[in-house]
């Protein structure tokens, strides 16, 4: 059975590179608080705001601008996911 720090790597390995800095900003991030942070719920909204922006950065660059979803396409997406589970269709 593959240990926690095995499955973290391998994990690591599958993200992009814009991805795998963001995850090594949390990292920092938890270690630099002790743990305090997105985990635990206690981020400043500073922090939230700084990942939020470079999230929000690396997805434009990765698709253009005009490619955008709002909230009900994510709401029915998941009604479909869902309904798709129940009946088998996944």
């Amino acid at each position: 059975m593959a240990s926690v720090f095995d499955e973290i790597v391998d994990g690591v390995r599958h993200l992009d590179e814009d991805k795998q800095y963001l995850l090594l900003d949390i990292v920092r991030q938890l270690n630099q608080d002790e743990g305090v942070g997105i985990v635990s719920g206690s981020m400043g909204l500073s922090n939230w705001v700084d990942i939020a922006e470079s999230t929000r950065r690396a997805l434009s660059e990765k698709y253009n601008k005009n490619n955008y979803f709002n909230s009900v396409d994510l709401l029915n997406e998941a009604r479909e996911e869902r309904l798709d589970d129940l009946m088998g269709r996944g």
